[in-house]
């Protein structure tokens, strides 16, 4: 599959596609999209977390890196949407609720910000990214004041 992207037997030319793909295969479609996204070949990296996805839909980490991606590519309501699938499937997923916190303050959504926020510093006080977390509830909190 070829694209405007490459394609996405180039991001990982020595791994061997599996024949019949399995939910164990599921760790190869997270490597895949993973080393995809790297490289900069972003719908190989979205069609590999999707097939992901769909091996084994009752994890988060499909969606949560399906969401990252789409995030860095602005498409921030599918990550929004992306991210809120990853937390449903696993309410502790810290990073999930710091990345939908930052998506959603992008969109001048405020209230949630604030909440996905403050959520990620419970699961996480001691993150390298509380500082750049507790500023943007403030930034959220005068926004949702004025």
């Amino acid at each position: 599959m070829s694209d405007a992207y490459g394609s996405i037997e180039e991001c990982f030319v020595d791994i061997p596609e599996p024949e019949v793909p399995t939910v164990n295969d599921f760790d190869y479609y997270i490597q895949r999209g993973l080393a995809c996204r790297g490289q900069g070949d972003v719908a190989a990296a979205i069609a590999s977390f999707s097939t992901a996805i769909k091996l084994n839909p009752k994890s988060p980490f499909g969606y949560y890196h399906r969401a990252f991606t789409y995030d860095g590519e602005s498409l921030t309501e599918r990550a929004i949407d992306d991210y809120s699938l990853a937390i449903d499937r696993d309410p502790l997923l810290a990073m999930a609720y710091g990345s939908r916190g930052i998506a959603s303050y992008s969109q001048k959504l405020y209230r949630e910000a604030a909440s996905d926020l403050n959520y990620f510093l419970e699961l996480m006080p001691d993150s390298l990214d509380a500082q750049y977390v507790r500023a943007a509830i403030v930034l959220a909190d005068l926004e949702i004041n004025e």
